[in-house]
């Protein structure tokens, strides 16, 4: 098998697991706000150490109702090697395993947006990066 070809295989390995990550926190919301947090705590980059508290006082006060659905844009996903955490006590630093760039398009019950976030895929499983600090 190629280089080429092995990067491809990793590629679409990787972008399945993003997009499933994506998936599961949509569905985590369904069941309530707590839920979504929860999921959310626990896919979140390891190294940020977020806990469920952090994100709900991050996030302040969310409707009883709230809720997110976010779709990951798989055409949008490609790797970004050279991204750097953007805020926070990691800020300035590279961010382990292998870091993806991608467009989402997500809809809660507050609005709606598209936006290129960041993923990573360390030991065969997807983290994204939510801020969980003021």
């Amino acid at each position: 098998m190629s280089e080429e070809a092995i990067a491809a295989a990793e590629r679409a390995a990787d972008a399945d697991l993003i997009v499933a990550l994506w998936r599961g926190a949509s569905d985590s919301w369904s069941g309530g706000v707590d839920a979504g947090l929860q999921y959310s705590a626990v896919h979140n980059y390891p190294l940020f150490g977020c806990t469920v508290e952090a994100l709900a006082a991050a996030a302040g006060d969310l409707p009883d109702d709230y809720y997110e659905e976010t779709i990951a844009d798989q055409a949008t996903i490609e790797r970004d090697d050279d991204w750097l955490i953007p805020a926070g006590p990691l800020a300035g630093q590279s961010p382990e395993g292998r870091v993806y760039i991608l467009t989402v398009d997500q809809e809660t019950s507050l609005g709606s947006l598209r936006a290129e976030v960041h993923a990573t895929i360390i030991d065969g499983e997807a983290f994204f990066f939510i801020v969980c600090w003021d």
